[in-house]
């Protein structure tokens, strides 16, 4: 008598046998099989046709102000680091900083973390905005909520520092700080 293969036997584990289990994963398999082909097809196709390419994914939680500064009577420049994806330049987070409205006033939001540092981009590589007497620039300011000890609800304000010339931006002449409306925290 020839005796059947022992993986064939039907031995019953919680609600599916391991023969149903088997199957499951050959299923699972043939179907992950299938996709990863037709994905590489459209890819190599991707050559003559037009494509999305997915570069990275990120999670990121942080709150982005959308600021329109305005210079009256003279010229101002204020450093940007970079722009965002709407293409509009981002402040620079030293001479931008968030401040609190507290029973005693405004002051600077201290970080959520004790021994926590930011990190920022060097006055060497700023790209100094220029803004003319009677004329308006959008920049954005982004924080994370997490790195700053700030809650929802709480008064909020961007504060920018601005100079009356380029070269002031470059040494320690101090400058200009423009405050914002107040805005509550997202």
């Amino acid at each position: 008598m020839h005796e059947r293969p022992h993986w064939r036997y039907k031995v019953s584990v919680g609600d599916m046998s391991l023969i149903g289990r088997r199957r499951v994963v050959f299923r699972y398999v043939l179907l992950s099989t299938l996709i990863l082909a037709g994905s590489q097809a459209l890819t190599d196709q991707g050559a003559s046709r037009p494509n999305v390419v997915i570069k990275r994914v990120d999670l990121i939680h942080s709150i982005s102000v959308a600021i329109t500064l305005f210079s009256s009577e003279r010229d101002l420049f204020v450093p940007s680091c970079g722009k965002g994806e709407d293409g509009t330049e981002s402040l620079c987070s030293l001479p931008a900083y968030l401040e609190v409205k507290t029973h005693q006033g405004w002051s600077s939001v201290k970080l959520r973390h004790t021994g926590a540092v930011l990190g920022y981009v060097p006055q060497q590589r700023w790209k100094v905005e220029r803004i003319g007497a009677g004329e308006r620039h959008n920049f954005t300011f982004e924080f994370r909520k997490e790195d700053f000890a700030v809650d929802r609800g709480q008064n909020l304000r961007v504060v920018v520092a601005a100079w009356t010339d380029e070269q002031s931006t470059k040494n320690d002449k101090p400058p200009i700080k423009l405050a914002s409306a107040p805005f509550e925290c997202p």
